[in-house]
């Protein structure tokens, strides 16, 4: 991978310029995000690119596993031809979560729902005592929304879905039952020292990553804080009617 990424600074292949920043490519884990100009010629350089390297190391690109997204008003069928990648509609997955390049739907977030839902319901839970469900969501659930937080703003019925699936599962043992909950989910969500379980509320996580963001946008220079300045000119800047 070092090669690859060799490959691509040295190469022809025109990247995207970010304020001071230029780039072309991401490597992470098993993953890599390519980023270049919308011509043919570009295209051509990244195809000679990869067919070079897999001639140096064979290790060829996985086509069926490729996908490119345009940005808007741009399309050029000839480009995604040339390289055999199909064209999503927008859409990627990058280590599991969703990246779009506008406002995620509700159905984007339907594979966390799915997952919650399989988590909370498989069979080995049906075993544990209520302590042990406690820890369970304090740990395995917590960090699952962590992880998804950390990548995406979550819509508000998420929340109210995910809280009414612990709560059913923390009371009744099953997400599937119907009934009545004694006590409200945000009681068991505050500290154990003023009467709560001490389970991590979802919309506290969320507003605790967004203030730590923040506070990097203004102590740190990488390539995403080089991106929302260069794109919003200041994090304090008024939002946009428009606006989440």
């Amino acid at each position: 991978m070092d090669a690859f990424s060799c490959a691509f600074d040295d190469g022809k292949f025109k990247g995207i310029s970010c304020s001071s920043t230029d780039f072309n490519h991401l490597l992470y884990a098993n993953e890599v995000l390519v980023f270049g100009e919308a011509k043919m010629e570009n295209a051509i350089n990244l195809k000679a690119t990869l067919d070079n390297f897999a001639a140096s190391s064979g290790l060829s690109i996985n086509e069926a596993k490729c996908s490119i997204i345009f940005s808007q008003n741009t399309c050029i069928a000839n480009v995604s031809n040339l390289l055999g990648f199909s064209m999503s509609d927008h859409t990627i997955k990058y280590l599991g979560l969703p990246i779009f390049t506008k406002n995620l739907s509700a159905a984007h977030f339907q594979p966390l729902l799915s997952k919650f839902t399989t988590l909370l319901a498989c069979w080995k839970v049906k075993f544990l005592s209520f302590t042990d469900m406690i820890q369970y969501l304090k740990f395995t659930i917590a960090n699952t929304i962590a992880y998804w937080i950390r990548a995406a703003i979550l819509r508000k019925h998420c929340f109210k879905s995910i809280d009414k699936l612990c709560s059913k599962f923390l009371f009744h043992g099953s997400t599937s039952v119907k009934k009545l909950h004694l006590i409200a989910r945000k009681k068991t969500c505050l500290p154990i020292a003023v009467g709560g379980l001490g389970i991590p509320d979802i919309q506290s996580i969320s507003f605790g990553f967004g203030c730590t963001f923040i506070w990097r946008l203004s102590i740190s220079n990488s390539l995403i804080v080089d991106w929302f300045r260069y794109k919003h000119v200041s994090p304090w800047k008024p939002s946009s009617s428009k606006a989440s």
